[in-house]
């Protein structure tokens, strides 16, 4: 397949996010090198102000690569410290470019096959209908070097690409933004929804967007590596902090499609779970729990978090509904 450029455009841009990633770079930007494709495409490599030498590394693609590194050098930290909405920042650096895709991969991640960017573009100029088009990825636990099983592995079938709909998109973590390709146009329409409010779990939020316009396909094929990392935080605050950024989006998302009962269930599914951490840290963290008491509180109450860890497993499902109720009263 050939396609009509516009003169000195490329047809795909791909953004990539970088903050103190040194480490993981040279992987990261291998793959973009690799790919082989009958289109022009460039690297945006947003460098935030790192305090490693990530920027020495992108200054050493970009001399080597100057066709496809188009690098941005922020003097001051923009999202991952000071907060800006990486929305804006993606939509400000690829809206320059004129490409009419956008791919993904932060620099902690990498592709593995040299056809992903040929595929993917492949598929969405002969599938219109389709909102974006991801692939399947394998995990890297970064520390001890591991491969681990893919999420939502066992909803493929083989040879067949897995349509994203919204029941499959809630059953199980088939997407990840290093393995997703979107028109730049939808992309912008839908980024323009968040108002620059999210950050945590922006990509949750864009997807679930996304597919207000139509399904999106994840191709059979695994052609990228998610990098699992721990920071090292103190265990149980960092499980808190991700349920309630869930909490927090679903509940945002929800004000927004009141009628989608799985973003209801999924409200519940994080209440419950954080009244629990509400209740450990009140006994075991102490300082831990009063910053975040406020969000405790309003999560209906400390008692009813007691109530889930001394409730016998197979008065759950009963209990469930109850907890449930409290918590859709917030």
């Amino acid at each position: 397949m050939t396609y009509n450029l516009e003169q000195n455009k490329p047809l795909v841009a791909i953004h990539c996010m970088v903050y103190n990633h040194a480490p993981y770079l040279r992987d990261c930007f291998e793959g973009f090198v690799m790919q082989q494709t009958n289109f022009p495409f460039v690297a945006i490599v947003h460098d935030d102000a790192s305090t490693d030498n990530s920027a020495d590394i992108i200054r050493e693609y970009e001399t080597r690569y100057p066709h496809i590194f188009k690098p941005i050098y922020q003097t001051e930290n923009q999202h991952s410290k000071s907060g800006v909405s990486v929305v804006r920042l993606i939509n400000e650096a690829i809206q320059k470019t004129g490409a009419k895709y956008i791919a993904m991969c932060e620099g902690d991640d990498y592709w593995t096959d040299p056809q992903k960017l040929q595929r993917q573009i492949d598929f969405l100029e002969t599938h219109p209908e389709y909102s974006f088009c991801c692939h399947r990825f394998n995990i890297l636990k970064d520390k001890e070097q591991l491969f681990i099983h893919e999420y939502g592995y066992k909803l493929y079938v083989p040879e067949q690409d897995l349509i994203i709909d919204e029941e499959v998109y809630f059953k199980a973590w088939v997407t990840q933004w290093l393995t997703t390709v979107v028109r730049t146009d939808l992309f912008v329409e839908v980024c323009n929804l968040t108002k620059n409010t999210f950050n945590r779990c922006l990509d949750v939020y864009i997807y679930f967007l996304l597919l207000q316009h139509g399904n999106g396909i994840s191709l059979n094929q695994s052609m990228g590596i998610y990098r699992w990392t721990n920071q090292g935080a103190s265990i149980g605050r960092t499980d808190f902090q991700h349920l309630t950024d869930g909490y927090t989006l679903n509940r945002n998302l929800f004000n927004i499609f009141p009628d989608k009962l799985q973003l209801r269930n999924r409200i519940k599914y994080y209440g419950m779970r954080l009244l629990g951490y509400c209740h450990i840290f009140r006994k075991k963290d102490r300082a831990f729990y009063k910053e975040h008491r406020q969000f405790c509180d309003n999560l209906k109450e400390r008692s009813m978090a007691l109530l889930i860890f001394m409730t016998p497993s197979f008065l759950w499902g009963r209990m469930r509904r109850i907890y449930s109720s409290f918590i859709f009263k917030n």
